[in-house]
């Protein structure tokens, strides 16, 4: 006998063959133009953790007086060796998606002449309590989490300002 063409069962098996080589193809293309998003939500989220811990730290370490009650996040004083005092008020404030940003407002005497500078720190950031500090007298514990699309950087410093005298 001679057969012309393909059974309904070649036909249906090359079918679900093809169907599976189809979704492995459709899978690897989703994951190929969403990974890099993925990253990069990661990656700015721990770039702005890395912001604020890098600019909190460097203030704190130098500061002979920390404060973290009343209106402001944190407060930082000290004074340097000419005599030049410096504060730096670091606020949270509202920013996009319902999450914060953090300002700091450093105010110095440069040999007598006051100066100001105001900026943005770090954006992102959960509120209290995803980023929060205290202060137990000896040590400056900051905590700071961001959150950039579904992912999220979190981390903890902890810095022993100079000593008061």
């Amino acid at each position: 006998m001679n057969q012309k063409g393909m059974t309904l069962i070649e036909l249906l098996i090359a079918l679900a063959i093809a169907s599976f080589v189809v979704a492995a193809a459709a899978a690897a293309i989703f994951q190929l133009l969403t990974t890099p998003e993925r990253n990069s939500d990661y990656m700015t989220a721990y770039t702005q953790v890395q912001n604020a811990g890098f600019s909190v730290s460097r203030d704190a370490v130098q500061a002979q007086n920390v404060t973290v009650d009343g209106g402001s996040f944190l407060t930082l004083n000290w004074v340097d060796w000419d005599n030049d005092t410096h504060q730096v008020v670091y606020t949270l404030e509202a920013g996009t998606d319902g999450l914060k940003e953090l300002w700091r407002d450093y105010s110095y005497s440069d040999n007598g002449v006051p100066r100001e500078e105001t900026m943005v720190v770090a954006e992102y950031l959960a509120g209290p309590p995803g980023t929060s500090r205290s202060w137990d007298g000896n040590v400056l514990t900051l905590t700071v989490k961001a959150q950039v699309g579904d992912k999220t950087a979190t981390r903890t410093y902890k810095v022993e300002p100079r000593p008061d005298s």
